[in-house]
């Protein structure tokens, strides 16, 4: 499930080139909006249409762990909640949260360099989405085989030492059998 999650915030990253920003809204509102769009229209078959506040705010928490540009993996637990479906006792709600990564950063075993995001990144963002639909959809077809589905999309964005930087949070339903499995 991290390995997947890793993946698609991975692949995000690296569609992150140049482009035009701009606009009257905050930098970082401007961040999460392209962000979000990204992420929705990749992932759109499950119609996701809009910024799940409580996995925005997981997304913020992965940001707080931000340190010099780095995240370290070990705080990945800080950005994760696994919630019981009260209705069916053999479903869980896995939602999970981290910072985009940057796809030419150093990257070690525990941690790995984190975008940042300049006002270029944020209008390239829409033209890059036909690149990103097919390396998302592969992970929400494989998650959707095994019986999980993406229910939710959360998208923060925050500047730490000048920089701005963003996370995506992803909401999973799937069979509890299901995440021992990818535990």
């Amino acid at each position: 499930l991290v390995a997947l999650a890793l993946a698609a915030i991975l692949a995000m990253s690296l569609l992150t080139a140049c482009g035009g920003g701009g606009g009257s809204q905050s930098f970082e509102t401007q961040v999460e909006n392209a962000v979000f769009a990204a992420y929705s229209q990749a992932i759109g078959r499950n119609n996701i249409k809009s910024n799940d506040p409580a996995l925005k705010q997981l997304a913020n928490k992965s940001l707080s762990c931000v340190k010099n540009g780095r995240y370290n993996v070990n705080d990945m637990k800080k950005s994760i909640e696994v919630k019981a479906n009260a209705g069916n006792p053999n479903e869980l709600t896995v939602q999970i949260a981290m910072p985009l990564g940057d796809p030419n950063g150093y990257t070690t075993e525990n941690s790995y360099r984190v975008l940042a995001i300049t006002p270029e990144m944020v209008g390239e963002l829409k033209n890059e989405l036909k690149d990103m639909d097919g390396e998302l959809d592969e992970i929400v077809v494989d998650l959707e085989e095994q019986g999980a589905r993406i229910d939710g999309i959360g998208v923060a964005a925050k500047t730490i030492d000048g920089k701005t930087y963003a996370a995506v949070g992803f909401s999973i339903t799937g069979d509890s059998a299901l995440f021992e499995k990818l535990s």
